[in-house]
C-alpha cells in the first residue's frame, strides 16, 4: 500500500505540471538571491542556462519607475518582462541601500500572481503565465526607507519557451540607481497682479515650507531675496529666519504665510524675479535643499534713483511661528499640491489616503482633454498613508493643466504649469 499511495502522488504531481525533472524550473519562484543582486549577483542562468544573460531580444525593466523618491512613501511599481520568442516568464527583485544591505519593503497587491521572501519579491507559479506570448507584467508596491541616500532595484527576469525544461529560456538583468528626494520642499505662489507700474506697487505672495521626512538636523533656515533687471541680488527681503523648526516626524509638517513685498517706485524697469530657498544660509556658501521662483515686472521708472527709500523693497506679513501638521487625523483624504509648480518636464503630485483605496490620477488641458497618464491612465491600489505620482509632460506643450485624484468616493483637484 506504501508503494501504491507514491505512485498516485507522483502521477497526481505530474498531472498537476509540478513534477521537478519536467516542470519550469522554479514556476513557484526562484530562490532568493537570484536577483543579480550584491554580493554574488547571481541570476536566473544559474537553473536556465543554456544562453548568455541578456543575449535575447527581450527585456526586465520597471514601469513606472520612481524618479525620487519621498522616506516612507509607498509607490506603486510595475515589473515586466517582455521576449517575442518566449510564452512563460519569471522574475525575483530586490533593492538594496549604498553598503548592499535590504531596503525599503515590498508590498503584494496581486497574491495570485506575485509573492514576497523576505526582501526578495517573485512570481508564483500561477504568475507565470504560461501561454502568454510577448510578455507580461506584475503589479507591486515599494515603500520607501526613511532615509536621505541612493537605493538601488536589482531585477532579473525569464522568458521561457515553456517545453517542460529549463532549456532553451533567455535570462535579462537590469539595476536602477533611484535618488533620495529632497526632504523639504518649498513653494511660493503670487496672488494677484505682477506687472507694476512706474510708481510701483504691493506684491502679495503664499510661501509654503513642507518636511517629509526627519533631517539631518531638525532645524532650517527659510530666505527671500529679488533678483533684479540687471541680474544682482536685493536682499534677503525675507529673513533670514533661521533655524526654524521642522523635524518631519510624521505626519509631514507644513508652515504657510501670506506676505507682501512693497516694489518702490525708484525699482528700474524691467524683469524681476522673486525667490525663495529653504537650507541653511551662511553667506556666501549658502546650502540650498529646495527652491522655488516667480517673475514679476515694472514698466517704468518714477522717482529718484539715489533716494534710499525709492529703490527699497519692503517685505512684511505673517510671522513664521509654527507648524501645521499636513494631516493630523487618519480618517481624511488630502491632495497635496505638486512639486514643482511650474514644472518642466516632471512634477510629483503627493496625496494621502485614511483607508486603503483603488486610486486613479487625470490630467487635463484647459479645453478639456484627458491628456494623463496614457495607457496606464493611473490607476493602481495604494494603502493607506502618504504616496507620490510623478507626472511627465515631456509630451505635451506648454500650458496650464488640471489634475483630478479619485479614490473611492473622494474626488480633489488642482491646477499645474508646464514651462518649457
Amino acid at each position: 500500500m506504501k508503494h501504491g499511495k507514491v505512485v498516485f502522488v507522483g502521477l497526481a504531481l505530474l498531472v498537476m505540471g509540478l513534477w521537478v525533472g519536467n516542470a519550469f524550473a522554479n514556476s513557484a519562484g526562484p530562490p532568493d538571491n537570484h536577483a543579480a543582486n550584491p554580493p554574488g549577483y547571481n541570476n536566473c542562468t544559474l537553473c536556465h542556462g543554456t544562453f548568455p544573460v541578456n543575449s535575447g531580444m527581450g527585456a526586465v525593466f520597471m514601469v513606472f519607475p520612481p524618479i525620487s523618491y519621498v522616506s516612507g512613501a509607498t509607490i506603486p511599481v510595475d515589473i515586466s518582462v517582455s521576449d517575442p520568442t518566449a510564452t512563460r516568464w519569471g522574475f525575483e527583485m530586490t533593492c538594496t541601500d549604498g553598503m548592499g544591505n535590504p531596503t525599503g519593503q515590498f508590498i503584494v497587491i496581486d497574491p495570485a500572481h506575485s509573492q514576497l521572501s523576505g526582501n526578495y519579491m517573485k512570481q508564483t507559479s500561477f504568475g507565470t503565465f504560461p501561454g502568454s506570448g510577448f510578455g507580461v507584467a506584475w503589479p507591486i508596491l515599494w515603500t520607501a526607507p526613511v532615509s536621505a541616500f541612493p537605493v538601488t532595484f536589482y531585477l532579473a527576469g525569464c522568458a521561457a519557451d515553456n517545453d517542460g525544461t529549463n532549456n532553451g529560456d533567455y535570462i535579462y538583468t537590469d539595476s536602477l540607481v533611484v535618488n533620495a528626494a529632497s526632504p523639504v520642499y518649498i513653494d511660493l505662489t503670487a496672488i494677484g497682479t505682477t506687472t507694476f507700474p512706474d510708481s510701483g506697487g504691493i506684491l502679495t505672495y503664499d510661501i509654503e515650507a513642507t518636511s517629509w521626512s526627519g533631517l539631518p538636523a531638525d532645524t532650517i533656515d527659510i530666505w527671500v531675496d529679488v533678483t533684479l533687471p540687471y541680474g544682482t541680488i536685493f536682499g534677503p527681503v525675507l529673513g533670514p529666519v533661521l533655524d526654524f523648526p521642522m523635524p518631519g516626524i510624521p505626519p509631514p509638517q507644513s508652515v504657510s504665510r501670506t506676505r507682501t513685498l512693497t516694489v518702490p517706485l525708484g525699482a528700474p524697469a524691467g524683469n524681476y524675479t522673486l525667490n525663495a530657498y529653504i537650507g541653511q544660509y551662511s553667506p556666501p556658501n549658502n546650502l540650498i535643499m529646495a527652491e522655488d521662483h516667480f517673475p514679476f515686472d515694472k514698466t517704468a521708472l518714477d522717482g529718484d534713483l539715489t533716494s534710499e527709500e525709492a529703490v527699497n523693497f519692503v517685505d512684511s506679513g505673517e510671522e513664521f511661528e509654527e507648524l501645521i501638521p499636513l494631516f493630523s487625523t487618519p480618517d481624511e483624504h488630502l491632495l497635496l499640491k505638486n512639486h514643482p509648480n511650474p514644472f518642466n518636464p516632471t512634477t510629483v503630485i503627493s496625496f494621502s489616503l485614511p483607508v486603503a483605496s483603488l486610486v486613479k490620477l487625470d490630467v487635463f488641458d484647459i479645453n478639456g482633454r484627458n491628456v494623463g497618464f496614457r495607457e496606464s491612465d493611473l490607476r493602481g491600489h495604494y494603502l493607506p498613508g502618504t504616496h507620490q505620482i510623478t507626472f511627465d509632460g515631456s509630451d505635451l506643450a506648454s500650458g496650464i493643466y488640471i489634475y483630478r485624484l479619485t479614490a473611492g468616493d473622494f474626488t480633489a483637484s488642482g491646477k499645474m504649469v508646464l514651462m518649457k
